[in-house]
């Protein structure tokens, strides 16, 4: 399935259509549909997501003699997960129409659109937040999102885990997602990152909470550098 496929498949994503019609063949959706991208939900990744990274840019920005970063949220929506520290600039990548919006600390609704080119190169940290699970090609989307870093800037790629052996199988305590067409390990995460040029600095199991499953989701946090060219 091309890109292209892909975006139309998702133009209604999570809308009042895309329920009324999962219902229709997935009897268990309409006990959980409306907590799943929810604002509460939402919210509450925000907060999990500003947990994680918090530390990671606050060290980065201490060594960067800088006053404030620049991040890029490649895939992030309309904002609902981006952090809002005060101390960092966000803008979003549409993966739709490839165009960069900015988005104000606040998390504002007035957001503009600008020109993607002159912000090639330009960010401290890019975040990729389960996004590559549902492209047609992951490695070109991860590496469309390297052009906007720095030399020495951080990338974060969130995915969940969804390679399970059979003793977790057996034990029925896994969760899987109909939607993800991509199914991704910590090898894999690492593979792609460094065949695409960059230092893995961590690359770590995890879980985030979601308010429409009972379980945690359990997910693999990637964290590279790209590395300064000799």
């Amino acid at each position: 399935m091309s890109d292209e496929s892909l975006l139309d498949y998702y133009t209604f994503y999570l809308s009042v259509e895309y329920k009324q019609y999962r219902e229709k063949f997935d009897a268990g959706y309409s006990l959980i549909s409306k907590m799943h991208g929810s604002d509460d939900e939402l919210v509450m990744r925000r907060k999990q997501n500003e947990d994680f990274i918090a530390p990671i840019l606050e060290a980065y920005l201490i060594n960067s003699n800088h006053n404030k970063l620049r991040m890029l949220d490649y895939g992030g929506g309309a904002g609902q997960v981006a952090p809002s520290f005060e101390w960092v600039d966000v803008d979003l990548y549409d993966v739709g129409d490839r165009s960069i919006k900015s988005l104000s600390n606040k998390i504002s609704k007035d957001i503009r659109r600008e020109a993607t080119e002159k912000h090639k190169s330009s960010y401290d940290f890019v975040q990729l937040l389960h996004v590559i699970e549902h492209v047609g090609n992951p490695l070109n989307v991860v590496r469309s999102a390297v052009e906007f870093m720095k030399n020495d800037g951080l990338i974060l790629v969130e995915v969940p885990w969804e390679m399970f052996n059979f003793d977790e199988l057996s034990q029925g305590n896994t969760i899987f997602c109909d939607e993800h067409i991509n199914k991704f390990c910590d090898l894999s995460i690492m593979i792609m990152m460094k065949s695409l040029g960059l230092k893995v600095l961590s690359c770590e199991g995890g879980n985030i909470k979601l308010l429409h499953i009972n379980l945690p989701l359990r997910v693999i946090r990637c964290l590279a550098q790209k590395v300064t060219p000799p």
